[in-house]
């Protein structure tokens, strides 16, 4: 962690934003769960590690916080249901990703509203090594991408009554590769990824997931599947959603989420 922290450079600006969203601390290895206070779940939430169960409902918890003060105009339906499909991603980490997973969120003001912008990162295996073990056809990166991202595909499996459960806390686990193991009973790449992908599209706003050497990408001009230019070993989701200055506008577009919510089955 400290080599980390020394190779880093930052210039003033970024250095400010760096140590106020709490990268500092985690590459300096001081990490401590972000306090609820200040512009903290109003205007951001500081980078919080996805290790637990606790600290995913505490993750929750700030990022509902978020959403419930800057989706102004939105029925409080939308936005639970968001946080739902948010928290479901947090999950996955803290379940399936080896206890190496990152969340955070910050609020912009440009001249057409503002705008939430949330990302998630893991260490974990991948789409593709997840998904292979299911279905072997599935061969690339690009390809497990895309298949997680269509409707009713889930890696989810019933219960393995022999599988080796590991303590929410691991960092790692002690046996072979070929060995299943377990955190929760939560399953990893369910639907909420394709459920919020389905939000994001609905709102116009940009919807990005990276795995492996696959990228993905989403948004109110394009929509791609491509090799990336840096191969990720696990998961990163990052989404972009504009809330309409005007309240009317931003009522419409509420509408229109929770329509999309309930044809989805969220």
């Amino acid at each position: 962690m400290d080599s980390l922290a020394k190779s880093a450079t930052f210039t003033d600006k970024c250095r400010s934003y760096a140590e106020n969203n709490g990268l500092v601390d985690v590459l300096n290895g001081r990490y401590q769960f972000p306090i609820r206070g200040g512009m903290q779940g109003v205007r951001y939430t500081k980078l919080t590690r996805l290790a637990t169960h606790d600290e995913v409902d505490g993750c929750n918890a700030i990022v509902n916080d978020l959403f419930t003060h800057q989706l102004v105009g939105y029925s409080a339906a939308v936005i639970s249901k968001l946080a739902k499909v948010v928290g479901e991603l947090h999950d996955n980490v803290a379940s399936h990703a080896s206890g190496a997973g990152f969340s955070c969120a910050q609020v912009y003001q440009d001249n057409e509203g503002r705008r939430i912008e949330f990302a998630i990162a893991d260490a974990g295996c991948g789409m593709l090594k997840n998904v292979s073990r299911e279905y072997s056809q599935i061969a690339d990166d690009r390809d497990a991408i895309k298949w997680c991202l269509q409707k009713g595909n889930t890696t989810a499996r019933q219960p393995d009554n022999w599988a080796q459960r590991l303590p929410d806390d691991s960092i790692c686990s002690p046996y072979p590769d070929d060995v299943d193991t377990i955190r929760s009973d939560d399953h990893h790449v369910g639907e909420g990824l394709w459920q919020l992908c389905e939000l994001v599209r609905g709102s116009s706003g940009k919807f990005v997931v990276l795995s492996g050497k696959g990228e993905y990408l989403v948004d109110a001009e394009k929509e791609f599947v491509r090799e990336s230019c840096v191969a990720w070993p696990g998961v990163v989701v990052e989404f972009e959603i504009t809330i309409p200055i005007d309240t009317d506008q931003a009522q419409r577009q509420s509408d229109h989420l929770e329509a999309i919510a309930r044809r989805i089955g969220i």
